[in-house]
């Protein structure tokens, strides 16, 4: 019923946005996901494809679409996690969540707008949920400070230690943007472009359908005895010198998709 596009769709096929277009849009998302909290609800499964960008009038209008993941604030999922490995907080594979929850969602679509790549990928849904659980997330690449520090602070582990609103973190948006010369070195060398990994996971989405399929909710131990086998085909623990799993992907085996579970 809507017309527009939504904003996976709109990357994939443009390739680049103007930094400037990029705020606007996370501007719009922030607005929706403040009127959802303010009537106690947490969207639990924000992501570029639930981002609709509607031309109205000669304006964008950013909807924020598929509510399915949603739940009262305060609330904890029994048993079971929802949601895309990709975008999810830590909390989530925990089965909690809060309005920071969404703090953390919005942090990754942030991060990939502006350097093209996602915080955290692997071959397998596992190996993300593993490091979204457990590794601190590099500065995005190519990205200017002042919004790298927002980004990351996004996304903080726990979520104590991050913007304890989204209002709190689009003020901070809003006052990075308001500087007219950030965004013209932006737009000089560091537009949105697609990373082949990552783009490569977002075609293998459209194989499958596009639903939130509930699975056994597992502790992080658990997460980790199971990942362990994966990223170690031989079946050994390789550790650096500091005590921490060294881990190696392949992008080309990459049997998994983006899609929620």
């Amino acid at each position: 019923e809507l017309t527009g596009v939504d904003l996976e769709a709109a990357l994939e096929e443009s390739g680049a946005f103007a930094p400037r277009r990029a705020v606007e849009i996370v501007d719009g998302v922030a607005a929706a996901l403040e009127r959802a909290h303010a009537e106690g609800v947490i969207h639990g499964g924000l992501k570029p494809r639930n981002v609709f960008l509607s031309p109205t009038g000669g304006a964008l209008t950013i909807k924020v679409l598929d509510f399915g993941a949603a739940r009262l604030a305060g609330g904890v999922d029994k048993g079971v996690i929802v949601g895309n490995p990709f975008y999810m907080a830590p909390e989530q594979f925990g089965g909690s969540a809060d309005e920071r929850t969404d703090v953390y969602s919005l942090g990754v679509i942030l991060y990939e707008l502006f350097s093209g790549t996602l915080p955290f990928n692997g071959p397998t849904h596992g190996q993300v949920m593993m490091r979204h659980l457990a590794e601190p997330p590099q500065p995005p690449p190519g990205v200017e400070p002042g919004l790298a520090k927002i980004i990351l602070k996004a996304l903080a582990k726990a979520p104590a230690d991050r913007f304890q609103s989204i209002a709190v973190l689009r003020d901070a948006l809003r006052k990075w943007a308001s500087d007219a010369r950030t965004l013209q070195d932006a737009a000089t060398s560091h537009v949105i472009a697609r990373a082949a990994e990552a783009r490569k996971i977002k075609h293998a989405a459209l194989t499958t359908p596009d639903a939130t399929v509930p699975v056994s909710k597992i502790d992080a131990a658990e997460l980790a005895e199971a990942t362990r086998q994966q990223l170690e085909p031989s079946g050994g623990k390789k550790r650096g010198g500091n005590g921490s799993m060294n881990t190696t992907t392949r992008k080309e085996d990459n049997p998994n998709s983006s899609e929620s579970v």
